[in-house]
C-alpha cells in the first residue's frame, strides 16, 4: 500500500471518515485525490459520487488504471484511485 501512495509524491494524508465525505472534499477542491489500494467499498458508495467527479473533469479508476465497472454480480469495488484531474492517473 505504501508503494502505491509513494507514487503520488509529494502528498499529504488527510484522514477522513466516509467515502462520500472524501469525494465531497475533492469536489470542493479541498483534496486532489482519494486513494484506496484495497477492496472494501460497495457499488453504492461510488456510483453516484463518480458522476460528480467525472462531471468536473476528474477520473475514477481501479489500481491498474481501468475505469471502474459497476456489475450487480460484484458488489464490492476493488482498490481505486479518484482524482480531480485526469493527469493524476498518469
Amino acid at each position: 500500500m505504501k508503494q502505491t501512495i509513494d507514487l503520488l509524491e509529494p502528498y499529504e494524508i488527510k484522514p477522513l471518515g466516509g467515502a462520500g465525505n472524501k469525494i465531497n472534499k475533492i469536489v470542493l477542491q479541498e483534496c486532489d485525490s482519494y486513494v484506496r489500494p484495497k477492496a472494501g467499498l460497495g457499488l453504492w458508495d461510488l456510483a453516484g459520487p463518480e458522476v460528480l467527479i467525472r462531471a468536473m473533469g476528474g477520473l475514477c479508476t481501479d489500481m491498474k488504471g481501468n475505469r471502474l465497472v459497476y456489475i450487480e454480480d460484484n458488489l464490492v469495488i476493488p482498490g481505486f484511485v479518484i482524482g480531480k484531474t485526469q493527469n493524476l492517473h498518469t
